[in-house]
């Protein structure tokens, strides 16, 4: 998984804003809330990893499904320099979680 962390990185590192802003191949959603998506759903797992990690279960969206689709929505039409710091900063976050499980 790290590794494929890598490559998203990778293939985000040479996109500027119009291919972000293009339709992916997703219906209705643009690669920005692909994007958006990916990000979101690396910081909600590293949330249910650190609770994990202290016994606890929690559901992934304390909202339910409403609150990633408001994440997504909003953060959808960010610039690349947007995006790619925050994919970044949300992958670490998640990697950085299971790297504290017990093996």
């Amino acid at each position: 998984m790290i590794e494929a962390h890598r490559k998203l990185e990778q293939l985000v590192a040479g996109l500027n804003d119009q291919p972000i802003a293009e339709a992916s191949a997703l219906p209705v959603w643009s690669r920005g809330h692909v994007l958006a998506h990916l990000a979101d759903n690396a910081r909600m797992f590293a949330r249910i990893a650190e609770h994990a990690l202290r016994g606890e279960l929690v559901a992934g969206y304390d909202g339910g499904v409403d609150e990633p689709n408001a994440i997504i929505e909003t953060t959808a039409g960010r610039s690349a320099t947007e995006h790619r710091p925050q994919l970044a900063e949300h992958t670490a976050g998640l990697e950085a979680s299971w790297a504290r499980h017990p093996t």
